[in-house]
């Protein structure tokens, strides 16, 4: 959202809930910036905005996979389960990411005409 301050400025806000399932879990997050807006001429614009987001992580979550009888029932990354490592091995690449976005810069020249 946008919340001006004047007309050449404003806050940027936001935010994101969240989210789950069984394999993975997305942090509550909290996205503030700001834009600032410039007009150079009647048909001109020159704009900055600057972005970041709080939290919102996203964090893969373990599962188990059913080896049969060469391996049983073990904790695995759900995504490598078939990979050809061993399964305690594919625990290393859980996933605990930051935001793609986590902090955006845009700058943005407009000409109308």
């Amino acid at each position: 959202m946008l919340s001006p301050i004047n007309s050449n400025f404003g806050i940027l806000w936001g935010f994101g809930t969240g989210e789950s399932g069984d394999k993975y879990r997305i942090e509550p997050s909290l996205k503030l910036g700001f834009l600032l807006v410039d007009q150079l001429s009647r048909n001109e614009w020159l704009s900055l905005s600057i972005t970041a987001v709080l939290w919102g992580y996203l964090r893969e979550k373990p599962c188990s996979a059913d080896y049969g009888a060469v391996g049983g029932v073990q904790t695995v990354n759900c995504r490598m389960a078939d990979s050809v490592l061993s399964p305690s091995e594919t625990l290393k690449y859980l996933e605990n990411k930051a935001p793609a976005d986590q902090l955006s810069v845009s700058l943005r020249y407009q000409l109308r005409f």
